[in-house]
């Protein structure tokens, strides 16, 4: 059976980036409720004082340490897995979302509704519509130069082949 093979791997650059970007961000926002010794005034309507500041800065130090702790995961996730997406003669194989998940979705090309790519700020999108939901393709995980629309291609080729098989049995 002829299959062709996508990666489908997060851009590792980018993510680790991202973990010293968070890190840091949380070791600052650590250090300012370690080292707080006075109130904080918010918007000149609410006024904190030396403790209230330091639970204030401590907040602000969780939400990048979670973020620090996603971008890791995700890459270890792309180390110690190799994701990616198979398209044979009857059906797609894809990871199931983009994140840490191990999950693959299977789908064949009769069960398929419809296929589009969508646009949002210069991220594209290939939508595969099917009876239990959408499978999401974004474009940063496909690695390489023109190989996303080459994805893209393959599965409308594919889909709409088989759009015109079931049509003719009718």
């Amino acid at each position: 059976m002829n299959e062709i093979r996508f990666d489908y791997k997060s851009n590792k650059l980018l993510f680790g980036f991202a973990t010293i970007l968070f890190l840091g961000m949380a070791i600052y926002f650590c250090s300012l409720a370690i080292r707080n010794e006075q109130g904080m005034v918010i918007f000149n309507i609410i006024k904190l004082p030396r403790m209230g500041a330091s639970f204030v800065f401590i907040v602000l130090a969780i939400v990048p340490a979670l973020l620090t702790f996603t971008c890791i995961t995700t890459l270890i996730s792309d180390f110690t897995t190799d994701k990616e997406v198979v398209i044979s003669e009857t059906s797609i194989s894809a990871p199931h979302s983009s994140g840490v998940s191990k999950k693959t979705i299977q789908i064949k090309f009769a069960e398929i509704n419809d296929i589009y790519v969508e646009e949002i700020e210069n991220n594209f999108r290939l939508y595969i519509l099917h009876p239990n939901g959408k499978l999401v393709i974004p474009k940063g995980m496909i690695p390489g130069k023109g190989v996303f629309e080459e994805l893209v291609s393959v599965v409308t080729e594919k889909f709409m082949a088989n759009k015109s098989m079931n049509t003719d049995t009718f």
